[in-house]
């Protein structure tokens, strides 16, 4: 059984192009929240309140990092069964996450900006604490949604260390994107990039939803595991 998997598993090259287009795809969709409300504060004159955004950036990146440890960690725990059914779920909860995010930003991508300014002002009014809520929330939704999507990747191409290694290299490359962006060094048609990142995504979510649905076959949730 171990033979068959080891030998149906992807190489360690396409597991790291895999979980490199994700970091660099939704680290990217980061950078420019982030990039978006950095740029707000600059032209708006109101550089004291950067440091707030740094905060909430910072408060969202420990938020992720402390939900991927907690599943990998918890998963290596746990028994074998235990450990399938918490991969399992989780796979299944980052499909819906991902294609629903893939949706929304085929549609929001037009005016994110504007809703990403328009709650910048009203966060400047109510004060610090609103400013870095808002950095929080807009940086850890994208989080949350690549360590969800992490887990059920690295799972469904047999583990190991490639996935994370690969996840790595691509959020560094989005942030230099991000920054050159910002500096104005670089241009990107952002509706072509965002279009076949989201494909490729649906093509991820795919095979995470059949390693999500075999694990809850295997654990007895699901009718079919003999098939």
């Amino acid at each position: 059984m171990d033979l068959v998997a080891a030998s149906s598993a992807p190489s360690v090259a396409a597991q790291m192009v895999g979980s490199g287009l994700i970091g660099l795809r939704e680290g990217l969709e980061t950078g420019i929240v982030v990039m978006i409300l950095v740029a707000f504060l600059v032209r708006s004159d109101r550089r004291d309140a950067l440091k707030w955004i740094w905060a909430g950036v910072a408060a969202a990146v420990a938020m992720v990092i402390g939900i991927f440890l907690v599943i990998h960690l918890g998963t290596s725990t746990v028994s074998t069964l235990t450990a399938e059914l918490i991969a399992g779920i989780a796979s299944l909860v980052a499909v819906v996450i991902v294609t629903w995010m893939v949706l929304w930003m085929s549609k929001a991508s037009a005016h994110i900006s504007s809703d990403l300014k328009a709650g910048m002002s009203d966060a400047l009014i109510a004060g610090g604490p609103a400013v870095m809520g808002l950095a929080f929330l807009a940086v850890g939704r994208e989080g949350f949604e690549t360590a969800l999507l992490m887990v059920g990747y690295a799972e469904s191409v047999s583990g190991g260390i490639w996935p994370l290694v690969g996840l790595v290299i691509g959020i560094a490359l989005a942030v230099v994107l991000s920054v050159l962006l910002y500096r104005g060094s670089i241009r990107m048609n952002f509706h072509t990039f965002f279009l076949y990142t989201g494909l490729f995504l649906i093509l991820v979510a795919a095979g995470i939803l059949a390693y999500g649905v075999r694990a809850l076959q295997t654990v007895g949730w699901l009718p079919g595991s003999t098939n």
